[in-house]
């Protein structure tokens, strides 16, 4: 039986299965109080404010799992840290369709956030790459959506709903302060490839990265990943993976490696910067979504914007890209500087996003969060 104290202003809940979320959920409707999910809370701040939550509710019991080895999905409860998860379908050969850069991201919060990493371009995005899903609605509803496993389901419930198609629009986390929670999460999962090599160099511009990425499309090599890192005040660089047999795989990193070079080099571990966000926890975070051609001309402008360099950092074959924009430039620089990138972007039909930024730029870049 979950109970919800009538006197506190924040209290969290760490329900363990379906029936306990549902449970909990209509109780604090009944009591108009609100909800708010939490996993490892690495994105906790992409979520503009909207006032306390009065119930917090934890994920971190919501630890469901079920894979049988030779099996093409698995179901995985959305407490789970994605990095855990791959640990174990390794095991097996195996791997999920994703991988977030955030930091101890969930299942869950890679799902609310549809969080795209470097195999994004291989496989798509988190919402694309599920199958179904266990989740329950702000409310108490229970909701079915798309192919989940039974097993974990309610037994003889009333109060669920079944969707046809993998859509979670009550979950995702720009959505109304009082959300509903996701319990878990079916995959399909995919074979480790025998080999994957990453080759990558130094470039002096951001132009001169694109049309790498350009040549390396025309030739038809097929790269799972694609990634830029631009430091600031520094070099940029450009790394391909490439991955499949051991004989196509390395005929295809030889190719690659004669287009980079000279000063080409290859690894069987990824650059240090891969898959990992630009900024720190003092930073202003963008989000910059459009074309690859589009996107060329964007650190540029946000350069001249703010007057320093900015670190910028992304999937190129994604048309996407991150940036540090730095948290003591002065309010209308910064303000310069958001306007600028979303200009630039909009001409293109892309977007700019504030994802966070310190608590005392709030006022600052209010306008901002929104696509």
């Amino acid at each position: 039986m979950i109970t919800i104290p009538q006197t506190v202003t924040a209290w969290t809940a760490r329900p363990t299965r379906l029936e306990e979320v549902a449970s909990m959920l209509r109780f604090a409707a009944e009591r108009h109080r609100t909800v708010l999910p939490r996993g490892a809370g690495s994105k906790a701040g992409w979520r503009p404010s909207s006032g306390q939550a009065e119930v917090l509710v934890s994920t971190s019991n919501l630890s469901d799992w079920s894979y049988e080895p030779g099996s093409d999905v698995v179901t995985i409860g959305a407490g789970v840290p994605v990095a855990v998860a791959q640990a174990r379908l390794a095991t097996f050969g195996r791997r999920l369709p994703i991988d977030p850069p955030s930091p101890n991201a969930t299942i869950g919060g890679a799902l609310a956030t549809d969080e795209v990493g470097p195999l994004s371009e291989l496989y798509g995005t988190p919402m694309e790459a599920l199958v179904g899903a266990w989740g329950v609605r702000s409310g108490g509803t229970i909701v079915r959506v798309g192919e989940t496993d039974l097993a974990f389901g309610p037994v003889g419930h009333r109060y669920v709903e079944s969707h046809t198609d993998p859509h979670l629009r009550w979950l995702r986390h720009d959505a109304a302060a009082d959300r509903g929670v996701l319990v878990n999460a079916t995959f399909r999962v995919t074979r480790i490839p025998p080999a994957r090599r990453w080759i990558s160099r130094e470039v002096m511009t951001p132009m001169e990265a694109f049309e790498l990425l350009q040549v390396v499309r025309e030739r038809g090599l097929a790269p799972s990943a694609v990634e830029f890192n631009l430091p600031a005040g520094g070099r940029g660089q450009i790394a391909v993976l490439i991955e499949g047999s051991l004989e196509s795989g390395m005929d295809r990193a030889a190719e690659v490696m004669e287009l980079f070079s000279p000063g080409a080099h290859y690894s069987d571990l990824p650059p240090i910067w891969w898959g990992r966000y630009p900024w720190r926890g003092d930073e202003v975070a963008l989000r910059f979504s459009a074309s690859p051609m589009a996107l060329r001309s964007t650190p540029y402008a946000i350069r001249d914007a703010a007057g320093v360099s900015v670190a910028m950092r992304g999937s190129l074959g994604m048309g996407l890209l991150h940036a540090a924009v730095p948290a003591d430039l002065p309010a209308e620089r910064l303000t310069a500087v958001l306007r600028t990138a979303k200009a630039v972007l909009h001409a293109h039909e892309g977007r700019m996003t504030v994802l966070s930024a310190p608590a005392e730029l709030a006022v600052t870049v209010a306008d901002f969060r929104r696509d």
